[in-house]
């Protein structure tokens, strides 16, 4: 995926605030569009939820999926991974791709983008 064709900083989810060397080869050239966090306490990640634009969740291997719950909870649009038990919790409240087809994503994220938001 190219993130030059999408204007907008990234906000990366993890326990270490680093970008995982396996995602490496994706962002070089782009690290001034993602901004790594860090485990946050749960208020201020209430508030990035609430404040974020859209939630992608790319999870291939997840035995069930709780952030992309608590970033509907805060009223937070999502984009999941159709893998594993995420169509079955999540049903017809997200857009799914598969994990193994990244221009899946990338079609969704640039309808996403089409979207007025009032």
């Amino acid at each position: 995926m190219e993130f030059q064709n999408f204007k907008t900083k990234w906000t990366l989810g993890g326990a270490s605030g680093k970008i995982p060397d396996y995602l490496q080869s994706f962002v070089t050239g782009y690290e001034d569009q993602i901004v790594p966090m860090k485990k946050l306490p749960l208020e201020e990640l209430r508030c990035l939820y609430s404040c974020a634009d859209l939630f992608i969740f790319p999870s291939k291997y997840e035995g069930f999926g709780f952030p992309p719950l608590e970033a509907q909870a805060c009223g937070c649009p999502v984009i999941s991974s159709n893998s594993t038990v995420m169509p079955e919790i999540l049903q017809n409240s997200v857009f799914y791709f598969s994990p193994e087809n990244p221009a899946e994503l990338e079609n969704l994220l640039k309808d996403f983008l089409k979207i007025e938001i009032p």
